[in-house]
């Protein structure tokens, strides 16, 4: 990976070789050699890359929206020779359109919002804002024809819930195990809530299963696919 020790994440790496080791384990516990992963909110690559790697016949869909970051992430992938990872340079949301999203400082990129205030809580040095695409996840998953969906990782810093809005259909579908960072506070910012997330989710048949570090993992409780069937139990 091609890394700035300036950046919190990146020093981290630089530092144990590794970031989120807790959310990887909830991660990789559902991924097979020919499992399909899709990561929203990729950043640099960190959790696309070792999932690559681990599902070394299946496929990594990393979505970022920043075209900082996402020219980054395409440089990572190059350096660590990945041929299996496919980058969607927007983001996900409800439905079409736009957004303006907000760059987090260089001392913290992961921390790039919807949300002006949330990033104004890391950075003062005033602002810088894209406008991005904004398609369904469900479409994104039409257009590249998946026929399987194992595991969504979702961390988007608040705009969670929007994306499983428009994630609904490939959730029905394929059942996938979702790893979803859920902090109440980020999501109030863009006016939902931890509440409003698992009610969604509750409705969609989806239950809570563990937790690491600021994130949850959620499974369907009606069995069908691979991941659920044969590594629910050795995660718990």
């Amino acid at each position: 990976m091609r890394l700035n020790p300036g950046d919190i994440v990146d020093r981290r790496i630089l530092a144990t070789g590794r970031w989120s080791d807790g959310v990887w384990k909830l991660i990789e516990a559902h991924l097979e050699d020919d499992s399909v992963l899709i990561d929203v909110g990729a950043h640099i690559g960190s959790m696309t890359l070792r999932a690559a790697k681990r599902v070394s016949s299946g496929t990594v869909v990393a979505v970022e929206p920043n075209p900082i970051t996402a020219r980054r992430l395409r440089e990572n992938i190059a350096a660590s020779g990945a041929e299996n990872v496919h980058v969607e340079e927007k983001a996900c949301g409800r439905e079409h359109g736009t957004l303006d999203l907000y760059a987090g400082p260089s001392a913290n990129s992961g921390a790039t919002s919807f949300s002006k205030s949330l990033v104004m809580e890391h950075s003062s040095d005033g602002e810088t804002k894209f406008t991005v695409e904004v398609v369904p996840l469900d479409e994104i998953v039409e257009a590249l024809g998946l026929s399987r969906v194992d595991v969504v990782k979702i961390d988007t810093e608040g705009a969670e819930v929007q994306v499983l809005r428009g994630a609904l259909e490939t959730l029905e579908r394929f059942r996938p195990v979702l790893v979803l960072e859920t902090i109440d506070g980020h999501m109030k910012n863009l006016g939902d809530s931890l509440e409003v997330l698992e009610k969604i989710l509750t409705e969609a048949g989806y239950v809570q299963v563990d937790q690491a570090e600021q994130d949850t993992k959620w499974i369907s409780k009606r069995a069908g696919s691979r991941t659920e069937m044969g590594k629910t139990e050795n995660s718990l």
